[in-house]
């Protein structure tokens, strides 16, 4: 388990947005300020199957090394989070959480903490993912494909930066069951 979240770690920085895939669809909506337009995946970076070896609805119990944080993530009540321990291997700055929805991998999150690491953060998972244009334009980035989403974006009141990556056919279940609009 620990070498499987250090790959995680080193090898694919992954995430995608919650809140993107939940958003109703609807005409006239403003992009925030510092946000810009979605990106495509660079090609063969999108996590289709899942993240770093462990694939999209692969069951939370299946995995040693998780520990529970919360329920009811981003509103969703049966959307859990669960911190992967024993990840650090001295990157103790980094946090590693997988999102499972009714008990299925959903999503993960990588979270680092402070204002200097948010460019060299950016730039690793801009040169995974592919970057954006212009990368010093904002603190938000978004990459859409078929089967993932990841949202990279930094927070300067908390000094957080966090990629998020999600799985759209969850996503689009989660949806479904909580009733809203899916695009």
């Amino acid at each position: 388990m620990r070498g499987l979240f250090c790959g995680f770690l080193a090898g694919l920085v992954l995430a995608g947005s919650l809140l993107f895939a939940m958003e109703p669809a609807g005409p006239g909506q403003e992009e925030p300020e510092g946000t810009q337009a979605a990106l495509a995946f660079k090609p063969g970076s999108e996590p289709a199957t899942g993240l770093e070896g462990i694939e999209w609805g692969s069951a939370v119990g299946g995995y040693e090394g998780l520990v529970p944080r919360e329920c009811n993530v981003f509103g969703f009540e049966e959307l859990c989070r669960y911190r992967a321990e024993g990840t650090g291997d001295g990157l103790e700055e980094v946090d590693v959480d997988l999102l499972f929805w009714r008990g299925r991998l959903f999503g993960g999150e990588l979270t680092v903490k402070g204002r200097k690491n948010w460019a060299p953060f950016r730039r690793m998972v801009s040169d995974e993912f592919g970057g954006p244009a212009s990368p010093a334009a904002g603190d938000e980035y978004t990459w859409e494909g078929e089967k993932a989403l990841a949202h990279l974006y930094y927070s300067s009141r908390s000094r957080r930066a966090s990629l998020i990556v999600v799985s759209v056919e969850i996503g689009n279940e989660m949806g479904r069951a909580a009733g809203l609009e899916m695009r």
